[in-house]
């Protein structure tokens, strides 16, 4: 799988889990201490693997707008 096909499928689920870690935490005295007790963290584990997974597909891109080298840091003069 390339990484623009992984990226399609990694943020609508990213998209999800956020949201699903919002209504969480928004209802956590709503929902059942057992269930919020599982559930919230294990949707903000999958929410943290996402996000991991896209900071690596999409570190190319980063690094080109970000401007972050090695080379462009050894030639500053203080």
């Amino acid at each position: 799988m390339n990484k623009l096909k992984a990226l399609l499928v990694i943020n609508p689920i990213m998209a999800l889990l956020f949201l699903a870690l919002v209504v969480t935490a928004i209802f956590n005295r709503v929902i059942p201490y057992q269930i919020y007790s599982i559930l919230h963290p294990v949707l903000g584990y999958s929410f943290l693997f996402c996000v991991l997974c896209h900071i690596v597909f999409n570190w190319v891109w980063i690094k080109a707008n970000f401007k972050i080298s090695k080379k462009a840091d050894a030639g500053k003069k203080i």
